[in-house]
């Protein structure tokens, strides 16, 4: 008697308590006709993160138009958001790989980039060994030195020139104080998941069975206390999981973080030099782009302000920039851009870091003008 009391209390508790958060009172089974999740059992980890694989050259790269592509990309053998690479295109073509993060892969999703600045340089400047100018990006999200690095170390043979857009993810680095030849952060999370995706994904999918029981039970839907377990099992969301340490983060605790970053930038240069100096052996053409960042944009509208948010390491990435610019002493083609979104004064931005489709236009006509400054291309 004392249970079926203590049952019917929580029961009268229960559907107050509903009535007060829905502005009405509503029977059970109205209830369980709100339950409602994105979970997908078949597919429990479907995040951005999840398109990618690890790559034992270049940290990571995409799955092959295959799980997870979120976004509809169209990735290449290689795992890049590009068309197929054809390693003998340097027979028919002055080839052009541009490397970089999301910003750079951005310029090349829907080929904008590549159909609009690559028929303009074809239309009116002749390539230095007079071959139509051919475009590809092996840029990745989340990308950042050293993988521009190795990337271009290993296809060096197959391109004649380099461009990679640098600064804004790197800075992730200093503002870490970690070693600069440790990943990316998507490495925390690929190995996240190697760590916990077993047990997670199980349990999840035990409550998404158990809420689905429930639901299909008739007598559960006169209970207000079988819904709120039913609507407590159910996950409301693909799984989002932790971030984990890779298992090497060289720096020893005692150093400052002054020291770490004095060693970081040595380190950031030498990949900067290396690539040049590649690039130079070879007699190739080469350009390290200092990507433009919201911190800098004399011209941002309150929309803007208000998607960017408040905190854009203006400081650190300035600070960074200006050590970086310094290369140009030694003779690297290294180009402050920075300012090169200033004259757009519409809503530009979608988010920290990444623009709409006007952004990306004055931003590659911004590097289309560099590279022919840059590279002293010939007019036709």
């Amino acid at each position: 008697m004392t249970g079926l009391i203590a049952f019917l209390i929580i029961e009268l508790a229960l559907g107050s308590f509903y009535a007060i958060k829905k502005g009405e009172l509503l029977a059970p089974w109205t209830l369980f006709s709100t339950i409602t999740t994105d979970f997908d059992p078949e597919n429990p980890l479907c995040r951005w993160a999840d398109s990618t694989k690890l790559h034992p050259l270049y940290f990571f790269n995409y799955k092959k138009n295959g799980h997870c592509n979120q976004f509809n990309m169209t990735t290449n053998d290689l795992g890049f958001v590009s068309p197929p690479f054809n390693f003998d295109d340097r027979e028919n073509y002055y080839v052009v790989l541009f490397l970089g993060g999301s910003v750079t892969e951005g310029l090349f999703f829907q080929e904008y980039f590549k159909r609009q600045i690559e028929n303009k340089l074809n239309e009116n400047f002749k390539s230095p060994n007079g071959k139509p100018f051919k475009l590809v990006s092996f840029a990745i999200a989340g990308g950042q030195q050293p993988m521009q690095f190795n990337i271009y170390s290993y296809f060096s043979e197959f391109v004649d020139a380099v461009v990679s857009l640098e600064g804004y993810n790197e800075r992730n680095n200093f503002k870490l104080h970690q070693h600069f030849a440790y990943p990316p952060a998507l490495w925390d999370q690929k190995v996240g998941e190697a760590r916990q995706r077993g047990i997670k994904i199980l349990i999840r999918r035990m409550g998404f069975a158990f809420s689905k029981i429930l639901q299909q039970l008739k007598i559960a839907k006169y209970s207000y206390i079988l819904f709120t377990i039913a609507d407590f099992s159910v996950p409301k969301k693909n799984l989002e999981l932790d971030f984990y340490e890779a298992p090497f983060k060289p720096y020893p605790k005692e150093w400052s973080d002054e020291k770490k970053n004095e060693i970081n930038i040595k380190i950031y240069k030498s990949y900067l030099k290396g690539m040049a100096t590649l690039a130079e052996s070879k007699k190739q053409k080469y350009a390290f782009l200092l990507q433009p960042v919201p911190a800098f944009k004399e011209s941002l509208t309150d929309q803007d302000r208000r998607v960017i948010g408040k905190d854009m390491d203006k400081e650190l990435i300035g600070n960074l920039y200006e050590k970086l610019l310094s290369l140009k002493e030694e003779g690297l083609n290294i180009v402050d851009m920075r300012s090169s979104l200033d004259n757009y004064r519409k809503d530009i931005y979608i988010d920290h870091i990444h623009t709409n489709h006007s952004g990306k236009v004055v931003l590659g006509e911004a590097i289309y003008k560099e590279l022919i400054k840059t590279w002293g291309l010939e007019k036709k």
